[in-house]
């Protein structure tokens, strides 16, 4: 029997008995560890300690002198954890504490870390500190800025290279205290303006400390600020904070004149935890009726390779537009695809633009009246590098092509991230790069035995009217022998992608008599030129039909796939392609095929793993 499993369980049982389960503020929160009894094994053990009771995980209670250590005793950790079993009432504002390294263990490749839990020990995420090195002699760190309210515990934790100690000691943890925010002054003089011109700036400055996350400004509608006099303004700007303080800044407040009226309302400055700071502001913009430029989105995202299609209108309500153009600093053949037609009163603009790298550009389309009223429109282009699907733990793309550009007709245009593309030889995939966007021909109910080969853009009924559509192949004895409907997915986020599952739907549009049958399967790249069958995914024969002949109401069968793909992993940044390849089952005798297409696909990247800590 382990007597001292037995004598360690009586001490905790006996303070526990005595403590409640929160501890109650009593002023500084200093955990020495010197009112513990012996704890000289690793072995994982609770140990009423000064402030209460601590769980020290592969840990003990140094003595030794080559215990780094403030009086008798120090924690010294090997592998494991220090955790507080009870819950400190009254938050944390920072906490200090002793450390360094045990005897003459070495620094290298050793390191500590601090986690909050507010939940009673349930979740250690609320907060959870840099990485921390040692100190090989022993020295007092303070981690400041922590700031969580509510009953919180601690945990320490030990990392790096195993089997190397460290010594923790003399534990202080502060109170939490409120976050401040100030603004000053927090009226101004009411702003004039003429409309199509920003007010002069009034100036207030705000300032705060012990705050959790950086401040925020954000003005009122008809307002904007900037941390600069002459440049810079816009609706929000952010206040860095260090250490929980946010220095004295200056923000600069003037009214935009963007449209006639008078405006009101409050600046506020705002920072999680914080009661908030205002500024009172108001003022008006005199009518100067300039013209006006409506259709253009302040960001398109758009992709290389991608047409892009803005249409404006320029108009003035007082007046007639003489001239709309459109300037860039970054590209130099911005004009090459403007057009500009009279409306009226008004000018039509027709923009066409296909970029071919990617980057952030921006092009600017002004419009001047017969008076000399002139009004500017910017337009942010943030050209992603490739076609892609942009996927992150946790979320689920749903693909089911019933919103195709192009909508019924055989061009139609893929959804970004996807292409297709034919090869002449059978059970063969191409690269994504290669592929296409557009699909040749569209069908539906009675495909003909006679019908041609290619990539089509199914519909389940009429081809020209179905709105649930499907993208699919079929065959014929010279070209498509096989077929790949292909996309590419990429993990945008800090997280890697444990794990996939995928479904989709094969639907079938014409019968086909070919011996040999046909087959659906998938398939994963890394990098969309050499691919790899997925073991998990079943590949899908379609046997011989009766006759090759489509269907009164298409489609004549629909097989739906479900797979679990645990092994396919994604890191952060990292792009996943997936093919789904239409062939002959066997052999090279592609014709009297049966016509397949895949629908409803649903692509669901699993969310990273939740560690808990259960404490009994």
């Amino acid at each position: 029997m382990d007597t001292t499993a037995l004598v360690w369980s009586a001490v905790v049982g006996a303070v526990l008995a005595m403590c409640p389960l929160a501890h109650e503020a009593r002023g500084e929160f200093l955990e020495d560890f010197e009112m513990a009894p012996s704890k000289q094994s690793y072995a994982a053990a609770e140990v009423p300690c000064t402030e209460g009771v601590w769980l020290l995980d592969d840990a003990l209670l140094g003595t030794s002198a080559t215990d780094q250590k403030h009086g008798a005793k120090a924690v010294r950790v090997r592998n494991g954890s220090l955790v507080m079993m009870f819950d400190k009432t009254n938050g944390v504002g920072s906490v200090s504490l002793y450390q360094g390294m045990f005897g003459t263990d070495p620094t290298n490749g050793v390191y500590w870390t601090l986690a909050v839990s507010r939940d009673g020990g349930v979740s250690w995420t609320d907060y959870v500190s840099p990485a921390q090195t040692p100190s090989p002699d022993g020295q007092s760190v303070t981690l400041n800025g922590i700031q969580r309210p509510g009953a919180v515990r601690i945990r320490i934790d030990k990392g790096g290279t195993a089997g190397k100690r460290i010594n923790f000691d003399d534990i202080t943890i502060t109170d939490y205290l409120a976050p401040v925010l100030m603004a000053r002054p927090a009226v101004l003089e009411p702003f004039t303006t003429r409309v199509g011109t920003p007010s002069e700036p009034q100036v207030t400055v705000v300032s705060g400390e012990l705050l959790t996350a950086d401040a925020s400004v954000a003005a009122p509608s008809g307002f904007e600020v900037s941390r600069q006099s002459a440049s810079g303004y816009a609706a929000t700007l952010s206040l860095p904070a260090t250490n929980g303080v946010v220095a004295a800044t200056p923000v600069y407040i003037r009214l935009t004149g963007a449209s006639e009226g008078h405006y009101a309302g409050t600046v506020g400055a705002t920072s999680p935890g914080a009661a908030s700071a205002g500024v009172s502001v108001a003022g008006s913009a005199v009518a100067n009726r300039l013209p006006a430029i409506t259709g253009i989105p302040a960001v398109t995202n758009i992709a290389v390779n991608q047409p892009l299609r803005v249409e404006m209108l320029a108009a003035d309500s007082d007046g007639t537009v003489v001239q709309l153009g459109v300037t860039s600093e970054t590209l130099a053949d911005v004009q090459a695809g403007f057009a500009v037609v009279p409306e009226g009163g008004a000018l039509r603009g027709i923009w066409n633009w296909t970029p071919r790298q990617p980057g952030s550009n921006e092009v600017s389309f002004t419009a001047v009246d017969d008076e000399g009223g002139t009004c500017t429109c910017p337009l942010a282009l943030l050209v992603e590098p490739e076609w892609v699907v942009v996927l992150r733990p946790g979320q689920t793309v749903l693909e089911p092509f019933d919103n195709l550009e192009g909508g019924t007709t055989a061009s139609a245009r893929l959804p970004p991230g996807w292409k297709v593309d034919k090869l002449s030889s059978p059970r063969t995939l191409g690269t994504f790069e290669g592929g296409f966007i557009l699909t040749e021909r569209c069908g539906g109910n009675n495909l003909p035995s006679g019908a041609a080969n290619g990539i089509y853009n199914f519909g389940a009924g009429e081809a020209a009217t179905a709105t649930d559509r499907a993208i699919g192949f079929l065959s014929s004895g010279d070209a498509t022998r096989s077929g790949n409907l292909m996309v590419r997915v990429v993990n945008r986020s800090a997280d890697p992608i444990p794990g996939f599952q995928l479904g989709y739907d094969i639907e079938k549009y014409r019968g086909g008599t070919n011996a040999c049958g046909f087959a659906i399967q998938v398939f994963a790249s890394d990098d969309g030129v050499a691919w790899r069958d997925l073991a998990e995914a079943p590949r899908q024969f379609f046997p011989p039909d009766d006759a090759t002949a489509g269907y009164a109401v298409a489609p004549g069968g629909v097989v739906q796939t479900t797979v679990d793909l645990p092994l396919l992993k994604l890191p952060p940044g990292a792009s996943l392609f997936l093919a789904w390849n239409y062939s002959v089952a066997e052999g090279s005798t592609t014709t009297y095929a049966q016509a397949l297409a895949i629908d409803n696909v649903v692509i669901r990247a699993r969310a990273p793993r939740q560690s808990l800590l259960l404490v009994r």
